[in-house]
């Protein structure tokens, strides 16, 4: 209760990154899956800073619709990076 609402989300987030390490361990123990961790933190990562700049803009429509576009262009950039290499052609 002194928390409130924002305390429950806290909570919440910290049990299912828990759960998500904990799943991640026992598998690579089990059930060997490669997946590409650094890939994957980029992606979190960049997905946390667009938030985080879209809340900041709240309100500012233009910034956050730009926001979105940077990340677009972070996964866009990294899953085909040959693709800008093309463009510039």
């Amino acid at each position: 209760p002194i928390w409130g609402i924002e305390g429950a989300a806290w909570a919440t987030l910290a049990s299912y990154a828990g759960m998500t390490v904990v799943s991640y361990a026992l598998g690579r123990t089990h059930f060997p899956v490669p997946y590409e961790v650094g890939k994957l933190g980029l992606y979190l990562v960049a997905a946390a800073a667009t938030g985080y700049a879209a809340y900041w803009a709240s309100g500012q429509l233009l910034l956050q619709l730009l926001a979105l576009l940077v990340y677009v262009l972070v996964v866009f950039g990294v899953e085909r990076p040959d693709r800008w290499r093309q463009s510039a052609r």
